[in-house]
């Protein structure tokens, strides 16, 4: 990742901040509308048994994890539906709120910007974790990425899918935060 001087020295209350340095620059330049991706290799990317995501593979069954990477080919409509489920028998996942609450101290420092604040609504709408805040939450994902045609649907989507992961693949890495 590189990143311009100008949008660190932008962001001002690191101290107040929790969460991961990388996403914090990562939902930085999205606001700021400073991402361009670069599709080759930069970096060899090393993992070592301790890195959260691989110890979190590692605590998941084998029997278990194929499950759940069928899960992940589950067709949206079954998907949404066992994610509202969950939600109405109130099975949420722990940290969630408090993590994407994290994302309005983020924008805090770019309010002078449209984007900020579509972001900042995301955050507070997916933060609810109710069916109703991942409906508004993917409403404004879809005004974030000013999508066009069917990829407005998917843009919706993908914020449902999202929890979906940390419901099952993503949740002991939830658990453990904060």
């Amino acid at each position: 990742m590189f990143v311009k001087t100008s949008l660190i020295k932008n962001i001002v209350n690191w101290d107040s901040l929790i969460m991961a340095y990388d996403h914090v620059l990562t939902i930085s330049s999205l606001i700021e509308g400073e991402v361009v991706h670069v599709n080759i290799p930069l970096t060899i990317w090393r993992r070592h048994n301790e890195t959260v995501t691989t110890s979190m593979i590692n605590h998941l069954d084998t029997e278990n994890s194929s499950e759940q990477l069928k899960n992940e080919k589950l067709i949206p409509l079954v998907l949404i539906i066992r994610v509202f489920a969950n939600l109405i028998r109130n099975n949420k996942v722990p940290n969630f709120s408090w993590y994407y609450a994290n994302y309005n101290l983020v924008c805090l420092n770019f309010s002078h910007n449209i984007k900020s604040e579509n972001i900042s609504k995301f955050a507070y709408w997916y933060s609810k974790e109710c069916i109703l805040g991942l409906l508004m939450a993917s409403y404004y994902h879809v005004k974030i990425e000013k999508v066009k045609g069917i990829n407005k649907l998917k843009s919706f989507y993908r914020p449902i899918h999202y929890y979906y992961q940390c419901m099952t693949v993503h949740y002991e890495t939830f658990r453990s935060w904060h």
